[in-house]
């Protein structure tokens, strides 16, 4: 009995004991993990981010960059995806996330990058030129390449005609005068911006067609060809070089085209381009002229005219020969207008009775232009500019004519010369002729 107490009173003093214990204190709070997988999308204006959720976390933290490793928070997400908006076009962002729980914030993820898709481009402009369309364009910010579209002038139809890496494309192989409206999109890797505005332009016209040099006088040359359809004018282009060196030296509305101020004995090639607002044509030609004076030697014997280069010497062939057998008759003198306008020889032709006017390209057997008829015996002819008439001696007496007098016709004024004189030959002074002498 006495030892069953004792036991009872030790157990009595244990359980005191052990009642002033104290109970380990709990372990402190942890940091969710780090989010994983975290992957941006660029968009039009935007970036889409996801990530793999992490166990307990409540929410998470987002934060963006411009540049690599210097993100600052943007915005939280309860998700594991974000949608970061409003940004500039074709811009790269750069985003870690952090996942939160109880209070506390994991590290950064991994870090992603995304560019957001382009602008559209901006300034479409173009030049035609031959068959080919030249575009040019702003080009848009992120970039890497564009989608140029095509459609036929006032339609919709609109195909991709090429995908330049540069904001620049040459639109070759079209046919001349076509009307076609141009858009262009820009792309990257997160993808396609929308539509430029949309620009019109008319393809070159043709190129112009036989191209010939029609006369070639003393500092001068002359050129024709036939019209281009569509064409509002023409570009004439000259050089000393054959295939180069190029320079407009005219820009007529139409055919032909008179080149003065040359130096004689050179030899200088001519293109021609029909022109648009919108461009112009491929080049015709080229063809070639080298200007001389001409000297003309009636030949009473065969009624020709030989048309010689002033400057040569020696025993060499005329450039030319023509004239009429029913047209001239011993020809004497011989008489030009200086104006490129009026390219035409004048014969006095004494037996005839006639004044004969010829193209000043006449060759071989041609035919005058026309015939100055009605004369007694006509033995010298000048051309007076500024009365644009013919001073044709004849007989006793000179006779002016309106230059383009044809005919037997009255004379416009009279000069009478002492009797029985016979004029061998007229002269005009001064650039244009304002005094005459008479050789009688």
């Amino acid at each position: 009995m006495r030892l069953k107490n004792m036991i009872f009173a030790c157990t009595l003093v244990l359980a005191a004991c052990g009642s002033n214990s104290t109970a380990p204190p709990p372990p402190p709070p942890k940091a969710p993990a780090a989010p994983t997988g975290l992957a941006a999308t660029g968009g039009l204006g935007q970036v889409s981010l996801s990530w793999t959720a992490v166990a307990g976390a409540t929410s998470y933290n987002i934060l963006r960059g411009d540049t690599a490793g210097a993100e600052t928070a943007l915005g939280t997400s309860t998700a594991a995806s974000y949608t970061d908006t409003g940004l500039a076009a074709g811009t790269t962002y750069y985003y870690v996330v952090q996942a939160l729980e109880g209070g506390l914030s994991s590290a950064n993820s991994n870090e992603s990058s995304a560019i957001t898709i382009p602008a559209a481009p901006m300034g479409l402009t173009g030049t035609a030129s031959g068959a080919s369309v030249i575009l040019t364009w702003t080009a848009a910010t992120g970039a890497t390449g564009y989608d140029l579209r095509r459609a036929p002038g006032g339609t919709t139809t609109f195909a991709t005609v090429g995908s330049p890496t540069a904001a620049t494309f040459t639109d070759p192989g079209l046919p001349a005068g076509t009307a076609y409206t141009y858009m262009v999109r820009a792309k990257n890797g997160s993808g396609t911006s929308a539509d430029s505005l949309p620009f019109n332009i008319t393809t070159a016209p043709p190129a112009p067609t036989g191209l010939v040099v029609t006369s070639v006088g003393n500092a001068k040359a002359s050129l024709s060809w036939a019209g281009s359809s569509g064409a509002t004018g023409y570009k004439v282009l000259r050089s000393t070089t054959a295939g180069s060196g190029y320079v407009v030296v005219g820009t007529p509305a139409s055919s032909p085209f008179n080149d003065t101020g040359l130096t004689n004995g050179s030899t200088y090639y001519y293109v021609v381009r029909a022109t648009l607002s919108s461009g112009e044509s491929s080049d015709a030609g080229p063809v070639s002229a080298a200007p001389y004076r001409a000297l003309c030697v009636s030949d009473q014997f065969s009624n020709t005219i030989s048309v010689f280069n002033a400057e040569q010497t020696g025993n060499v062939p005329p450039l030319r020969t023509f004239g009429s057998i029913t047209g001239m008759v011993q020809p004497g003198s011989i008489a030009f207008d200086t104006d490129p306008a009026h390219p035409e020889y004048y014969v006095a032709n004494r037996r005839a009775g006639t004044v004969t006017v010829y193209a000043r390209t006449s060759s071989g057997n041609a035919a005058p232009v026309r015939v100055l008829s009605g004369l007694q015996g006509p033995t010298a002819v000048a051309f007076n500019r500024p009365g644009d008439e013919l001073l044709v001696a004849d007989g006793a007496t000179i006779k002016g004519f309106a230059r383009t007098s044809s005919g037997n016709v009255a004379p416009t004024r009279t000069l009478q010369l002492p009797a029985g004189a016979v004029v061998a030959d007229i002269a005009l002074s001064g650039p244009i002729g304002n005094r005459m002498f008479v050789v009688a």
